[in-house]
Formats: C-alpha cells, structure tokens, sequence
C-alpha cells in the first residue's frame, strides 16, 4: 500500500519536475525560463534543507551574499544574467533579515514578501524580464 501511495505522489512531486524547467525542457519549444528563487534562512514553514534540494535539481547558482552554504550549489556575484543553461538566468537569493515599516527585522515565512529587499529584487526581476527578455537578479542590499 505504501508503494502506491508513493508512486501516486511522485508524479506530482515538484522534483520530479525541477530538471524539466531550465535543462531538459519537456516541450522544447518554450526554450529556458528565467528563474529566481527566494529563501528565507530559518524558514519555520517551508524547510531551508528542502528549498536547498529543489533549488539545486533547478540546477539554480547561489546568489552572493551567501547566508547559508549550500553543497553542491556554485555561488555567483551580482548581477546575475544568463548563467544557466540556454542563457537563461538561474538563481536563488537568500534573506535572513528584511525591512518591514523602516524597521530591520528578521526574515520569516510571513514577512519575506512584505521586505523591501525581496520585493525591490523581484520588481527588478521581472522588470528586466518586460524590457529585455531576460531576468537579472540584481544587487540586494541586506
């Protein structure tokens, strides 16, 4: 029973899907996607050892500043621009404090969104992504 249960989940795993999105797409006509993917050190939601393996089956870099090493990820400066496979741009920034309200505070689950930091990366983001095709993380104050 155990067996089927697994396998019924497995096929909606998001690891089962993570090579398909930058290196083996499984339509090839869509070409890479940019992506850019924010932890929060000490996320008491979504576990950091979980968002450490689907960021590296990604095949995503490590945006510096590194808060917490990752083994296996390549760490990357900024600005980061077409560094993945295909030239899409592949990255994962990671917050352990953000400003909330003018006030520094450290980064959950809850207020990573409400930071200044992720939301001026990820409007950067995207913003580059409208005017030039491609994404660019860009330099985050933290």
């Amino acid at each position: 029973m155990l067996d089927l249960a697994q396998e019924l989940l497995d096929k909606a795993d998001p690891m089962t899907f993570a090579p398909f999105v930058l290196k083996e797409r499984l339509n090839g006509s869509y070409g890479p996607k940019d992506v850019l993917f924010i932890q929060v050190i000490g996320d008491e939601t979504l576990g950091n050892t979980s968002n450490e393996h689907l960021a590296r089956a990604l095949g995503l870099d490590l945006v510096a500043p590194v808060k917490r090493k990752v083994p296996g990820m390549r760490i990357v400066s900024v600005p980061v621009y077409a560094n993945g496979p295909g030239g899409a741009t592949a990255g994962m920034l990671q917050f352990d404090e953000v400003t909330v309200d003018g006030k520094r505070v450290r980064a959950t689950h809850n207020n990573i969104l409400s930071g200044k930091e992720p939301i001026e990366a990820v409007c950067r983001f995207f913003r580059s992504i409208v005017e030039t095709g491609k994404g660019l993380v860009p330099e985050t104050p933290q």
